[in-house]
C-alpha cells in the first residue's frame, strides 16, 4: 500500500509541475525548483490530495496550508499523506 500512495502522490506531483515522474526526486521541495508549484497549482494539487485522502479516509483531509509549510519535501508530502490514509 505505501508503494501505491508514493506513487500515487509523485504522479499527481508530477502531472501539477509538468514534469515527468521518472525525473522527480524525493529530496525536491514542492515550491522550489524544478517543481516550482505555487499560487493556484497548490490548491490544485491540495484538492487532488484531498480526493486521494478521501477515497481511503473520509474522516481525514489535507489543507494547502500544510503543503505550503516551507520545504516541503515530495517526501515529506508523501509521509503526511500516507499518515493520513
Amino acid at each position: 500500500m505505501a508503494a501505491d500512495i508514493k506513487n500515487t502522490v509523485v504522479t499527481i506531483v508530477g502531472a501539477i509541475a509538468g514534469i515527468d515522474v521518472v525525473l522527480i526526486q524525493m529530496d525536491y521541495t514542492l515550491s522550489g525548483p524544478p517543481l516550482k508549484i505555487q499560487g493556484a497549482a497548490m490548491t490544485y494539487l491540495a484538492m487532488a490530495l484531498r480526493g486521494v485522502i478521501k477515497s481511503h479516509n473520509s474522516k481525514q483531509t489535507i489543507t494547502k496550508p500544510e503543503l505550503t509549510k516551507s520545504g516541503l519535501t515530495v517526501h515529506q508530502l508523501v509521509k503526511l499523506v500516507e499518515s493520513k490514509i
